[in-house]
């Protein structure tokens, strides 16, 4: 900045941007799910079975073990699977898994991969 002027270029305001998009990420969860239950509580009729100072902390226990179950699962599923994808996707990478593997004692599981990776270089994969 100069002069006290804030510099209107592409850049800043790509930049500018993305700093709101990242800092809305680790508030949007919390923003959402308090407007969710204070709409829930209003509108559903659950007001008139349970004080909001419970109906909140339950509700926040119940998506807390919900979500982290969901998160959970996630993790040890779709993300290794991604992973795996990703990684038949990178050339590079497989090459140089195999200069690595070239280097060592010709195994059968070590020719297996070898040739894994060259099919991955070839984008045969």
């Amino acid at each position: 900045m100069t002069n006290g002027k804030i510099p209107l270029n592409r850049g800043y305001i790509k930049r500018r941007y993305a700093e709101i998009r990242w800092g809305y990420a680790q508030v949007g969860f919390f923003i959402g799910l308090s407007n969710f239950m204070i709409l829930s509580y209003n509108f559903t009729g659950i007001k008139d079975i349970i004080r909001m100072e419970y109906f909140i902390p339950i509700v926040g226990i119940i998506f807390a073990i919900l979500f982290t179950s969901i998160g959970a699962y996630f993790r040890k599923n779709q993300m290794s699977l991604e992973h795996d994808l990703g990684f038949e996707r990178a050339p590079t990478t497989a090459r140089m898994f195999r200069i690595i593997l070239e280097g060592l004692k010709p195994t059968d599981e070590v020719i297996k991969e070898i040739q894994y990776l060259k099919r991955i270089e070839a984008g045969k994969v």
